[in-house]
């Protein structure tokens, strides 16, 4: 993912984040119960002039006609045989570029239109083509999957992004689909035949232009944003009331930011802090993490996440998130290992070989025997540098859990 900004400057944060929210937008397609208004009159018993308005995609549609001959064409073309979202699928087709006078990209893409995907005719299938012209930035995004959504009535290109996709798989239960690297007709025709069956989707979008709108997800009407500003600005609020804080460092990519935050008290010396995540994706959970650090390494005493949900405010997420948080920060206490026997028994030998690796933790020298306290510290010092990723967070968990065990251990006499 790539980082689009990071710092340490509390200011700077929510400047950063001002800027993205300005420019992060949600599109809702298909609403389901839309409403229509039909006006109608009459001269002498007979229709003289009718009107119908209704809200398509956020946009006001009219038509009008003047004989109840039209009127019920309009109906039967429009309104009750239509199912489904209306936007055609396209996929790109070949490399045949071409640039027109101003600037953007021309080249040509197969055209689905999920109620009518292909045209058959003496036994062979066939499809549209269309020349379409994008932005170079837009034309180059576009080519990371190779597809396109198109909104008729708005005269707008959804552009999917590689991040999009796995939304796309959970939303229409098809992931495995969008698990490939390379992504063609075939995978378009399955977009085309989901949205033929569905009556809403909503569309998270950073904002190229207005005509060209770059898809971060695609969700349900069930999907809420919450603003990361709001987000922060009340987790920070939430720490200021129990101790001072400072920013330690905080990342912004396309689809989370990341703040780590360092907690004082004059009564605790100890190195504490607290990481907040979260991101406009579904997929990216809210998230709070309690550590402390031991040698220089994360210790984390609590992991919290909190889905999206349509129910939760700002102050239900932060809540939710910091409860019983303070007292596991303060339920741990190094010196609690000091003279404690090492009970192999208690030790949970079998989850870090899978943390790490049989081949690695074969080639461990065995940790310090002394007392837990040792050990402990020679545990970490060994295998903090040995794994990266999710697994670096699963073992960060692991020295938590294995500082419990620990502790239960009989006193040296």
């Amino acid at each position: 993912m790539k980082l689009l900004k990071e710092g340490k400057d509390e200011k700077a944060l929510y400047e950063a984040l001002e800027q993205l929210e300005s420019t992060t937008k949600i599109d809702s397609i298909g609403v389901t119960g839309e409403k229509i208004i039909v006006e109608a009159e009459r001269h002498g018993g007979k229709l003289t002039k009718w009107g119908i308005k209704t809200n398509n995609a956020g946009s006001t549609i009219k038509k009008t006609g003047r004989s109840f001959d039209s009127l019920f064409k309009e109906f039967d073309d429009h309104y009750f045989d239509v199912q489904g979202i209306d936007l055609e699928v396209l996929c790109h087709v070949d490399t045949n570029l071409t640039k027109t006078w101003d600037g953007c990209i021309e080249s040509t893409w197969c055209v689905i239109d999920p109620l009518s995907p292909f045209d058959i005719k003496n036994g062979k299938v066939s499809f549209h083509t269309r020349k379409i012209a994008l932005s170079e930035n837009s034309f180059n995004t576009a080519l990371d999957t190779k597809l396109l959504l198109y909104n008729a009535v708005q005269n707008v290109y959804y552009i999917l992004r590689p991040e999009a996709l796995p939304s796309f798989g959970r939303l229409f239960d098809c992931s495995s689909l969008f698990s490939k690297a390379e992504h063609n007709l075939g995978t378009a025709l399955l977009i085309a035949d989901k949205m033929s069956k569905t009556k809403n989707v909503r569309f998270l979008y950073r904002n190229n232009n207005e005509k060209e709108r770059l898809i971060l997800g695609v969700y349900g009407f069930r999907y809420t944003m919450t603003s990361q500003k709001d987000f922060f600005t009340a987790a920070f609020n939430k720490i200021a009331e129990k101790c001072y804080y400072s920013i330690n460092k905080w990342t912004m990519t396309d689809a989370k930011t990341t703040v780590d935050v360092g907690l004082y008290d004059e009564k605790v010396q100890t190195n504490y802090g607290i990481i907040l995540e979260t991101g406009d994706l579904s997929g990216i959970p809210y998230t709070l993490i309690g550590y402390t650090l031991v040698e220089n390494t994360p210790v984390y005493l609590s992991v919290k996440t909190l889905s999206h949900r349509l129910s939760k405010d700002t102050d239900e997420l932060i809540n939710g998130l910091f409860k019983n948080v303070w007292n596991e920060i303060a339920n741990f206490d190094i010196n609690e290992l000091k003279n404690k026997k090492v009970e192999k028994k208690l030790f949970n030998e079998k989850l870090l070989v899978k943390i790490i690796g049989k081949k690695k933790y074969q080639k461990l020298e065995p940790f310090n025997q002394t007392d837990a306290y040792e050990f402990y510290f020679d545990l970490i010092k060994k295998t903090n540098s040995l794994v990266q990723g999710r697994q670096l967070e699963q073992l960060y968990s692991f020295y938590c859990e294995t500082f419990h065990v620990l502790k239960k251990g009989e006193e040296i006499c």
